[in-house]
């Protein structure tokens, strides 16, 4: 069986920008209007101005960031060798931000509609469902129906939420609900709940270790701008030479865990 990738191959979004691409990305922060589209989604000045620092992401920022992991997803599915190994290329379906909104109005033909992506297989033989979901507009997490596991797993960069939502939450029968006891948590006083929903779906579709959102939150939050800006997201680099950062190694002497254990593995259960 295929290893899964470590954070290793995406650890380099860890590092600062390089200024051709600080550059750039200061230039999109000046656009007007419509700033970037993947397939029906976009993001305008506004949506895209969420993006700077200790700003709170809105809708379209988090359905746009889902729809980048969809192409990628997409993208690794049509290629004859694939970024992802072949023990990691899972069935998934990924809603944007209004499932949710429309679920609790009641609307399930809207609910329905709200689908980002869906792996061309049937219902039965999915192997996640993730969700992102803004808590009373205030604080956003993400959510995963794991099929293989039978279990509801919570991503959620503050710890004071947890078991409010576990409480919520009706499992089905013989399901359970599972939360992440060393999930990265974000810094304290920031505004960075959008961020870890964006890059905790990226570490559990595409199958790799969380992010450092606490220590890294700035370097982090300029990536993903830079990947909505360009509508594409950085590339995985297995096994990738060691290089100096730029800026004081501040690495945990922890290694961050593997969002893959979440698939196919009884971790924490």
């Amino acid at each position: 069986m295929s290893s899964l990738p470590n954070l290793r191959d995406y650890e380099y979004l860890q590092h600062p920008l390089q200024n051709s691409e600080r550059k750039q990305l200061e230039e999109l922060f000046r656009r007007q209007g419509r700033i970037s589209q993947c397939r029906e989604f976009w993001v305008d000045d506004d949506s895209f101005s969420t993006l700077r620092s200790n700003e709170e992401f809105d809708e379209a920022v988090i359905n746009f960031y889902f729809a980048l992991i969809a192409k990628r997803v997409l993208e690794s599915g049509s290629q004859t060798h694939s970024p992802l190994p072949s023990s990691y290329e899972h069935a998934v379906v990924l809603y944007s931000a209004y499932f949710v909104p429309f679920l609790q109005a009641g609307d399930h033909d809207q609910a329905h509609l709200a689908t980002i992506h869906k792996s061309k297989t049937r219902t039965s033989e999915l192997d996640l469902a993730v969700i992102p979901i803004n808590v009373d507009n205030l604080h956003w997490i993400t959510a995963v129906v794991n099929y293989r596991q039978h279990r509801f797993e919570m991503y959620d960069s503050l710890p004071s939420k947890r078991s409010l939502l576990l409480q919520a939450s009706t499992p089905l029968h013989c399901w359970t609900d599972w939360v992440r006891s060393d999930y990265p948590y974000q810094a304290n006083g920031s505004n960075d709940c959008g961020l870890a929903c964006c890059l905790a779906t990226h570490a559990v579709v595409l199958g790799h270790g969380f992010f450092d959102i606490h220590r890294y939150r700035e370097i982090l939050r300029e990536r993903v701008a830079l990947e909505i800006g360009r509508s594409k997201l950085f590339p995985m680099i297995p096994n990738p030479p060691l290089t100096r950062r730029s800026a004081p190694d501040r690495t945990p002497s922890k290694a961050l865990p593997l969002a893959g254990t979440a698939i196919g593995s009884s971790e924490d259960a």
